[in-house]
């Protein structure tokens, strides 16, 4: 999927310092795209491979890249801007979002992670409550004893200013690390998932968008 994100300005160097260029004489076009540079990831000439992709997430103080299992915050980390912290992740990296106190990562596993923009920052991994389950759904051992649950897999993460929201693949709804709600697991798939300052925006497959906020989860639903 192709994106166009919109960062405001680079006064925390979260896209390096560059000068533009000063000559009047210069094209309009040329003006436009001054400072802008090129992001390439090389992945053996399959443009329509997904992974070794680069993945970015703006927050207002830092920016996140990933690339395969490296993973990049900059920006103003800590006093100073242009500030630069970089960890590998254990496996691929799906997806990102960044938020104010951290940024989450998806890896293609379906393992979520956390790292806040900070210098000496690392990688940690979020655990997850189980969705709540019916008795005859629970799974038990040849003696009887229940198994625990395995862990959630998760496919869609986003962050606002006060929210953050998970989506696993059985379609539970997690504002982390507490399930707040179970969709239904058949023929009902999640489009797009995007967060706003204290609220979440929810698209399924058939069209239907819901939305809950942070205060009351009332699971509206606009057709």
């Amino acid at each position: 999927m192709r994106q166009l994100l919109f960062t405001g300005f680079n006064a925390f160097g979260q896209h390096e310092f560059v000068n533009s260029p000063h000559d009047e004489r210069a094209a309009s076009a040329s003006a436009v795209c001054a400072g802008f540079s090129e992001l390439n990831a090389h992945d053996g000439g399959n443009s329509n491979n997904k992974k070794n992709q680069c993945t970015i997430s703006i927050a207002w103080r830092y920016t996140a890249y990933a690339l395969d299992r490296k993973l990049r915050l900059r920006g103003l980390l800590e006093t100073e801007p242009g500030d630069c912290v970089e960890v590998e992740t254990p496996g691929e990296i799906k997806a990102l979002a960044a938020g104010d106190s951290h940024c989450l990562v998806l890896l293609y596993t379906g393992e979520l992670y956390k790292i806040q923009p900070k210098l000496e920052a690392t990688l940690q991994a979020i655990r997850l409550e189980s969705p709540p389950r019916p008795s005859t759904a629970t799974k038990r051992t040849i003696f009887g004893a229940a198994k625990a649950p395995a862990p959630p897999i998760i496919e869609h993460i986003a962050c606002g200013t006060n929210i953050n929201v998970a989506i696993s693949s059985e379609n539970a709804v997690y504002s982390i690390p507490s399930c707040l709600h179970q969709f239904p697991d058949r023929q009902w798939r999640v489009q797009q998932l995007e967060c706003g300052h204290e609220h979440a925006l929810l698209l399924n497959g058939n069209g239907d968008v819901y939305t809950w906020g942070n205060v009351a989860v009332s699971w509206d639903k606009w057709r």
